[in-house]
């Protein structure tokens, strides 16, 4: 619904603007959300009136001014959809679009429309020359929107990122890296009409010595809403399950819903019905996806004397590095798993185990001697999500394990089974309740080994199932249910990395 205003006062606006500028605004607005709502979620998204009507906020500017109502917080498909970070970004995009375009036709002036965030980020190491390479993305939606250069960000170990410096084309090399130093990288792509968002953030800390580094490969790309349900009586969002992603982080969270029941009426503000929820995140902003993951892992690699470089999975996928040139492979997931919208379009997104990271992940394992890290709280269960036999199959025969239940723990502790107490330390904190800068684990992973060589490594405290698998063979796995990232402190984490590497004999 758009709302627009032409009766209030005089018939232009103080710089002799007709006001029904404000009718055309209305127009394109409505035309291009509406647009691309039915072209990326529901090809039937309704397409309402607009009111040439007397309301404050249309009628009191002094330039062309609309009132827009896209959702309602009485409507659960809403609020699903509302929850989401993706439809944000793209409804988002579709207002910025129209007032773009309003600009533009009403100067006379061509306009283009920035460009979406790249792709494919990676990085190659040759000797202390440092490669990196990205893909741009073209949007669908709108032509214009091709990216015509990119813009290349650097921090230093943990200060804030420069203000870039500018590449054409889509790689370049770096040789003025001090080895120990950690830099991180992210990229943007840019045309004539601005900036797009940024890329995730790669890291790499060259080595310092001869021993070859480790590849870090960040496969933590998801966003999404929280887990969401409506069986016609009951509908709402449920947290315990699975508390959604943001991105970068959420200020709109209040708290978790308790009233499920859809005929349950308003009565007032604080018995307010259908979607209630309780109020103790209101001055709380709930951390998601960083996409800065490289970098903590990264760290603690390095401070226990590794050097490493970092990898998007795509770029990972894609299969182009020689196993032998790594002396380990650490795979970060996260709350990666197989997400099906539920309103919309049908469609999965953000599946860990794709055939292009089974096969890539099946020649590394082929190396003789390769060790291989993964990390994740929904590891397991995504075995089930993704629909997939032959990804169950590749996690037993080549990781080495088996799901077993999706609710392991809500004890934030792990502890390490006897066999290995006197060379591991006994027990490691994990964040499973808010905090400030860290996404929690609402609901870890329990996984079970599989096959001869694969054994229990770290239980969860309290209930006892397993939460670390380790294999060693001709090659060697650990695979946890509990993200590396979430470790409770810098320094828990180091000491984690450091019994890790031991246990590999990579110390």
């Amino acid at each position: 619904l758009l709302i627009y205003d032409t009766t209030f006062g005089a018939d232009t606006f103080p710089n002799g603007q007709s006001k029904w500028a404000s009718r055309d605004l209305a127009d394109l607005v409505q035309s291009q959300v509406v647009n691309d709502l039915r072209m990326l979620y529901k090809a039937d998204w309704t397409r309402r009136g607009m009111w040439n009507a007397k309301y404050f906020e249309a009628a009191r500017p002094k330039v062309p001014a609309i009132l827009s109502e896209l959702l309602s917080h009485q409507n659960f498909a809403d609020m699903y959809l509302a929850q989401d970070p993706r439809f944000k970004f793209d409804v988002c995009r579709a207002y910025y679009k129209a007032i773009l375009k309003f600009l533009a036709f009403q100067n006379g002036f061509e306009y283009a429309v920035q460009p979406l965030p790249v792709n494919h980020f990676g990085m190659k190491l040759a000797g202390n020359e440092l490669q990196l390479s990205w893909a741009a993305v073209n949007d669908p939606l709108e032509p214009t929107a091709k990216p015509t250069a990119f813009r290349l960000y650097k921090r230093v170990e943990d200060g804030g990122f420069d203000e870039g410096i500018p590449v054409i084309g889509n790689t370049i090399s770096l040789t003025d890296l001090k080895p120990g130093t950690i830099y991180s990288f992210k990229v943007t792509a840019v045309n004539d009409g601005g900036e797009s968002f940024p890329s995730e953030i790669l890291a790499c800390s060259l080595p310092v010595n001869n021993i070859k580094p480790a590849l870090i490969i960040n496969g933590f790309d998801r966003i999404c809403a929280p887990a969401a349900f409506d069986n016609g009586v009951e509908a709402g969002f449920r947290m315990s399950e699975d508390e959604g992603v943001p991105y970068l982080e959420n200020i709109a969270y209040i708290g978790e819903q308790y009233d499920f029941n859809r005929k349950s009426e308003w009565l007032d503000d604080d018995n307010s019905g259908f979607g209630s929820s309780h109020a103790d995140y209101e001055t709380r902003i709930v951390p998601g996806n960083s996409f800065d993951y490289p970098y903590i892992h990264g760290k603690s690699i390095r401070n226990n004397g590794l050097g490493f470089i970092s990898t998007s999975d795509e770029s990972f996928e894609k299969g182009e590095f020689d196993p032998s040139s790594f002396s380990l492979f650490d795979l970060i997931f996260g709350e990666e798993k197989t997400t099906q919208r539920i309103i919309g379009f049908p469609g999965r997104d953000f599946t860990i185990f794709t055939p292009k990271m089974r096969e890539t992940l099946s020649r590394i394992a082929g190396t003789e001697g390769t060790k291989i890290w993964v990390s994740g709280a929904h590891i397991g269960t995504d075995l089930n999500l993704c629909g997939d036999t032959l990804a169950r199959k590749f996690a037993s025969e080549i990781l080495h394990f088996s799901p077993r239940t999706n609710h392991a723990s809500k004890s934030g502790l792990i502890y390490t089974v006897n066999s290995l107490k006197k060379n591991i330390k006994e027990q490691y904190h994990y964040i499973n309740n808010w905090h400030p800068s860290i996404y929690k684990v609402e609901s870890p992973d329990a996984i079970e080994p599989a096959g001869k060589g694969s054994s229990v490594l770290f239980r969860y405290f309290g209930d006892n199932k397993s939460a670390g698998v380790w294999y060693k063979g001709k090659y060697q796995t650990f695979i946890m249910g509990v993200p590396i990232e979430t470790i409770a402190t810098d320094e828990e984490r180091d000491a984690f990395v450091k019994q890790l590497l031991q246990l590999m004999d990579l110390q």
